[in-house]
């Protein structure tokens, strides 16, 4: 443990002496690259064990779990993580040196962030709690922190003081408080800055509890008129339950049950229902999608798609490549996020293949690590601190894509006829596209992974990529998804993937999935597909959603020859109008997911 005294760093390395503790393939913490480096100076100098100011017996008064839920180490009640004001929270479940098992050092909060910690205005003394659960070699991380504004660790480096996986300790005696908040903060140099917990001491300060906050539901957007790119838009949505207000429900929602808490009996109830859906996720998961703007101009070439966009006074533009097939247009048209193995495929099938970077309309790791930074056309349009994440924003880049091709003279691209696929971070993007869009046709998400097709409650349990990981390694969801970023609080959507699945419902859904990565989530996206093909069963349209896992080992987003005939089958079907197709589900026999362990309802007939 390392004591500073007066805001000065004093002592060297006494390794969890006092002050309590003795006993997305997408990175955490430290994982995302960071471009600025220090120098080396340390954060320790001589040894001391300096008496405090403060009378001998200083009491608990608050502790936190930095990420994570309420644990108890060591005596020491750790509440849940609260009062940060940035930083992704993250439980990564390491062993680490010289620390309880399962304590508060297998979680931290990273980022450069602060905790404001509400007490009465007296004199404290904190203990932080850091491990370095990912970097190995000195100076993978160093970072800075400061309480009450004061500096008392310069170029902090976890592995240069205590080693890689290794319990630390931070004491800062004599900390004055003089507003009503302990302020603790952690500034990134290299890598992200990191802590796994803070205890709290005093003789005569107290925690002072914040009063309750009236739960309100989340506020919805007012109806507009039904268009092509959303049939239910005019639906009058209402009876959203307030966060605080959700219970954890480890089954998946009833996607059949109406908000008003009647079950559909018809398929002419769907249009509602399914704006329902909608407004579900884009309140408690991904950020709402705004309708067409007021103005959306460009031009169709044999090469380049341009998009200009007019919206509340604020304009931008982008653009995307066009590769066409051999022969005469019209050509269907496939939306291709980035890049797509089977594109060729495509090709060869007579369908044109638009490639768009989707960066151009939200661009990942947005500066400082702030959710209020972010930048592409979308935020162009609709301001830097949008709560709507990349996933939807990428979507809309595509509906704006379709409404230049519509006002085209239709020789080259036909917008009555088309497709959008991505793998990865891209697959959840096309996922979300086309759940998004009803004039997607086809919508093919290709190893999406968290986030995308695999359901919410079924990530933990799996080995997949956690809630609080897609939620902080980038904007891919909205802002308000992080009130269930947690393995616990996951379980308090009202909705889950199995609905969004069902939002592309009637139309053509081809889920291509790796069952040798588990870090996809190949279980929950077998259960996705299946709790979504429930929907479609219901629907009549059963037919229209295939599940594809079945495949031999190979990389992530590679080219699989076991993909090649369901792509072609579904090109013909939903593109070409040249043949027919059975839905069906294909899984691998290891990863074969079982949806009636988690469901407690049963599917309707619906009348026509």
């Amino acid at each position: 443990m390392k004591t500073i005294k007066a805001f000065a760093v004093l002592s060297a390395v006494a390794l969890l002496a006092a002050c309590g503790g003795s006993d997305d393939n997408d990175t955490p913490a430290g994982g995302s690259s960071s471009s600025s480096s220090s120098s080396s100076s340390s954060s320790s100098s001589s040894s001391s064990s300096s008496s405090s100011g403060m009378p001998a017996t200083p009491e608990l008064v608050y502790a936190i779990n930095a990420g994570a839920e309420e644990i108890t180490m060591s005596g020491i009640v750790f509440h849940e993580d609260r009062f940060s004001t940035a930083g992704t929270g993250h439980t990564h479940g390491k062993d680490i040196a010289n620390a309880p098992a399962n304590g508060v050092y297998q979680s931290e909060r990273y980022g450069t962030y602060s905790y404001e910690i509400p007490v009465t205005d007296a004199s404290y003394n904190v203990v932080l709690y850091v491990a370095e659960s990912y970097q190995d070699q000195v100076g993978g991380r160093v970072f800075n922190v400061t309480v009450e504004g004061n500096t008392v660790a310069s170029n902090y480096d976890p592995v240069a003081e205590v080693g890689a996986f290794a319990a630390d300790e931070l004491t800062i005696d004599d900390v004055a408080v003089s507003d009503g908040f302990l302020t603790v903060s952690v500034e990134s140099i290299v890598e992200n800055a990191t802590l796994s917990g803070i205890a709290i001491y005093s003789t005569d300060g107290e925690f002072v509890e914040p009063p309750p906050t009236v739960p309100e539901p989340p506020t919805l957007p007012d109806p507009t008129a039904a268009t092509p790119e959303n049939m239910g838009s005019d639906c009058d949505v209402s009876g959203l339950v307030a966060v605080e207000d959700l219970a954890v429900n480890p089954n998946l929602p009833d996607p059949f049950t109406k908000l008003d808490g009647n079950r559909m009996t018809a398929k002419s109830e769907w249009r509602c229902r399914r704006q329902e859906i909608q407004r579900e996720a884009e309140a408690y998961m991904y950020g709402f999608k705004p309708p067409k703007p007021e103005k959306v101009t460009g031009s169709v070439t044999s090469d380049t798609i341009t998009v200009n966009v007019e919206n509340g006074g604020k304009m931008t533009s982008f653009t995307a490549e066009v590769d066409l097939p051999d022969g005469d247009g019209p050509f269907p048209v496939l939306f291709m996020y980035s890049s797509f193995a089977h594109a060729d495929l495509a090709k060869a099938e007579g369908v044109a293949v638009v490639k768009y970077n989707p960066y151009d309309v939200g661009a990942e790791s947005f500066g400082g690590g702030s959710r209020a930074s972010k930048k592409g056309a979308f935020y162009d349009i609709y301001g830097s601190d949008s709560e709507t994440g990349l996933l939807v924003a990428w979507g809309w880049g595509v509906s704006r894509l379709i409404d230049v091709i519509e006002a085209s003279d239709g020789s080259i691209l036909r917008a009555a006829d088309t497709a959008v696929t991505g793998c990865s971070r891209f697959g959840k993007g096309a996922f979300i596209a086309g759940a998004f869009d009803q004039r997607i046709d086809l919508t093919i998400p290709f190893e999406s992974g968290s986030g995308g097709v695999p359901i919410m409650r079924g990530l933990p349990g799996e080995g997949a990529q956690s809630p609080g990981s897609i939620y902080g390694e980038q904007y891919w969801m909205g802002d308000a998804f992080k009130d269930f970023a947690t393995n616990t609080k996951v379980k308090k959507l009202p909705i889950d993937t199995h609905e969004v699945v069902g939002m592309v419902a009637p139309r053509g859904l081809l889920i291509l999935d790796n069952p040798h990565i588990d870090n996809l989530g190949p279980l929950s996206a077998h259960v996705a597909a299946l709790g979504g093909a429930e929907i479609y069963k219901a629907l009549g349209a059963e037919a229209n959603i295939s599940y594809q896992s079945n495949v031999a080992d190979g990389g992530h987003c590679s080219a699989r020859p076991e993909f090649e005939q369901p792509l072609r089958d579904n090109f013909a079907k939903f593109l070409l109008h040249t043949g027919d197709v059975p839905g069906e589900m294909n899984p691998h026999t290891n990863k074969t997911g079982d949806l009636s362990s988690w469901i407690d309802w049963t599917t309707p007939t619906l009348a026509d």
